[in-house]
């Protein structure tokens, strides 16, 4: 089992890069009040928001959460009294034979169980993330294709039988579960890196490429391609290594920034595009390799064949055929293959995706330009899948009824108590279930009724340094 280091596991599971963030398990927006242009940033974060809701990647983001959360609550349903967390390092320090107790007790039998069968596929699962994402720490520069390809088929075996147990009703006319083709590990993948780099022309210092640095590369390009000064290399670096791959070296005119542009979204748009998970592992062909799944790697293969295929000025009318010709010469499925998929989704679970997907399918560039043709279709998805928004630490439940208010709000307090259970280094307080604002009357109220769960009661949880010698 390797080692998640201790940064890696915060109270709360949060992908930041800045001051602000999309927390997407609890789908919630946060804007920093040390950002002067607040609109701006808000188009920023909720670009977050779209590619996650409708992309295969940013659903198989959501697919790890739920299996994730399915195991933090069997370890609070098999654990009676007190559950001491995060299980993690419990399972960590048993294997170790450096646990001890104040009162010099503990069933090793039962610690053991909870080890194997809840503990390592949690600890997989969270690997497999750290490496999709391009997590610089140390677990995933030495991460080997091995290790890789086991965590995937770990948490792919995990989450087919999650979704089959939890969702109700995956599919109208397919089973829940099919089989997924498995990942072949090739001996050339013994000599490249799990998560790509590239270098840095400036410091000539070798970056990670993940899905965080394709996210932000995408919201960037919203802002604008030429970057604030102090922007940081996260941001931008994909971009700049895109137009070198392109040929471009110095000045450019107007059209070919844009023709770069639109051509840079349609490959990172690619890039997400991955065949794994409950849902898509199933269009998975055989033989496919870690490097066609990571979107790191994804991202730099397409990137490295561009100009020979050449860049498209338009990403409505032509980008599903550039992303159908990068598909067709890796062997990848193409996104019409996961458009055909989503729009058979009937669980009330994955709504907001499969609505995401059908406005992608029906126009290319529906989340990253601004065309007058999008915008009911655009706002008529925020108003049914709205995130929380909370600007200057003051929730806005101005974009949702009082109802569905309070139960986003009570939703997103459940994973924040499952995480802990399971990761948290740091102590989980009551002031991080519920965001910030909302008043001490409707806390007590929320945290009452979340009392009432007895596999997600905040009050069960011991963290282990207070019961260990």
């Amino acid at each position: 089992m390797f080692d998640i280091p201790l940064d890696d596991v915060a109270v709360r599971n949060v992908r930041r890069t800045g001051d602000s963030c999309y927390e997407y398990e609890s789908d919630i927006i946060y804007l920093s009040e040390r950002r002067f242009d607040q609109l701006t940033h808000f188009a920023h974060e909720l670009q977050h928001f779209f590619f996650h809701a409708g992309t295969p990647y940013g659903h198989l983001l959501d697919e790890l959460a739920l299996g994730r959360q399915f195991l933090g609550r069997n370890y609070m349903e098999v654990t009676e009294g007190p559950v001491i967390y995060p299980a993690y390092l419990l399972a960590q320090r048993l294997r170790r034979n450096t646990l001890q107790m104040k009162d010099g007790e503990f069933n090793t039998d039962a610690l053991q169980m909870i080890a194997e069968r809840i503990v390592h596929p949690w600890y997989q699962v969270r690997y497999l993330e750290n490496l999709l994402e391009g997590q610089r720490c140390n677990s995933v520069r030495i991460a080997t294709a091995q290790s890789a390809v086991e965590a995937l088929s770990v948490a792919e075996t995990l989450l087919s039988e999650t979704v089959e147990m939890t969702v109700e009703r995956l599919f109208a006319d397919r089973p829940s579960k099919e089989k997924i083709e498995p990942l072949v590990v090739d001996p050339e993948d013994a000599d490249l890196p799990v998560c790509p780099t590239i270098g840095l022309a400036e410091s000539g210092e070798r970056i990670q490429v993940g899905a965080i640095d394709i996210f932000e590369g995408v919201a960037q390009s919203i802002e604008g391609v030429a970057p604030e000064p102090g922007v940081g290399m996260e941001y931008i670096m994909l971009w700049s290594h895109t137009l070198a791959s392109m040929g471009f070296d110095g000045e450019m005119s107007d059209e070919e920034v844009e023709a770069a542009r639109v051509t840079f979204l349609s490959i990172c748009d690619l890039a997400l595009y991955v065949p794994a998970g409950a849902v898509y592992g199933r269009l998975r062909p055989a033989g496919m390799r870690w490097c066609d799944i990571h979107p790191g790697w994804r991202f730099l293969r397409c990137a490295q064949v561009i100009s020979q295929i050449g860049l498209i000025t338009s990403l409505d009318e032509e980008s599903d055929d550039l992303q159908a010709e990068l598909s067709e010469g890796f062997g990848w499925p193409a996104p019409s293959e996961f458009h055909r998929l989503a729009g058979e989704l009937t669980a009330s679970t994955f709504e907001r995706h499969r609505a995401a997907m059908a406005l992608r399918a029906e126009h290319a560039d529906i989340w990253v330009e601004e065309r007058e043709e999008h915008i009911p279709k655009v706002t008529a998805f925020i108003e049914a899948h709205s995130p929380l928004l909370i600007e200057d630490e003051t929730v806005d439940p101005t974009l949702l009824e009082a109802d569905v208010f309070l139960q986003k709000i009570f939703n997103s307090a459940i994973p924040t108590v499952l995480h802990a259970a399971m990761g948290a280094i740091g102590p989980l307080e009551l002031g991080d279930l519920f965001p910030p604002g909302i008043g001490p009357d409707t806390t007590a109220q929320l945290l009452e009724t979340l009392r009432t769960l007895e596999w997600a009661n905040p009050d069960r949880l011991v963290h282990l340094d207070e019961v260990s010698a």
